[in-house]
C-alpha cells in the first residue's frame, strides 16, 4: 500500500501470482509506464465490462444513485478506435519545484517529452514536499 484516503487505498502491484484468464499481453510497449490507458491489460470483452462496471460503482458508491448502467457498446475497432487525445508536453516545474530539484534531480527530465503522465508518481517532490509526474515520450499510441 502506498497511500491511503478515508475511503479507499492505493498499491502498487508487485508480482502476478497466476494470471487471469481475462489477462493479455498489452500491445503497447510503454503500457506499465503510460497513463493513457488502464484495461488494455485486459481482453476487450473484459475491458467493455470493466468500463460499465466503474460506470455503475460511480453511481451507486460515490454519487448515491440507484441506476442500471446499459452494457458498453463494442468498437467496430480493438484498437486504434480513439479519436480525441491529450498529450502533454514536458514542461519545466514550477519555481518551487525547480528550487528543490537543483540537487541533480531535474537532469533526469526530458523537456522534448511529448505524451501521457506517467502511471506512477514518482520520487522526486517539489519543496513543500509534493510529489512530480513526468511525462512519458509516446511515439506511437495503439488505441489511438
Amino acid at each position: 500500500i502506498i497511500r491511503n484516503f478515508k475511503g479507499r487505498s492505493e498499491a502498487k502491484l508487485q508480482r502476478i501470482l497466476e494470471k487471469s484468464p481475462e489477462r493479455v499481453e498489452p500491445r503497447c510497449p510503454i503500457f506499465a509506464r503510460c497513463s493513457g490507458c488502464q484495461y488494455q491489460h485486459l481482453s476487450y470483452e473484459a475491458q467493455l465490462f470493466w468500463k460499465r462496471e466503474h460506470v455503475q460503482q460511480a453511481f451507486s458508491r460515490i454519487a448515491k444513485i440507484d441506476v442500471t448502467v446499459e452494457a458498453t457498446v463494442p468498437s467496430p475497432k480493438v484498437y486504434h478506435y480513439r479519436t480525441k487525445l491529450t498529450p502533454h508536453p514536458q514542461e519545466p516545474p514550477p519555481r518551487r519545484q525547480r528550487l528543490a530539484w537543483q540537487q541533480g534531480g531535474e537532469a533526469s527530465v526530458d523537456y522534448s517529452a511529448l505524451g501521457f503522465l506517467e502511471q506512477d508518481w514518482g520520487d522526486a517532490r517539489d519543496a513543500s514536499g509534493r510529489r512530480w509526474r513526468k511525462v512519458v515520450d509516446v511515439r506511437s499510441c495503439p488505441i489511438a
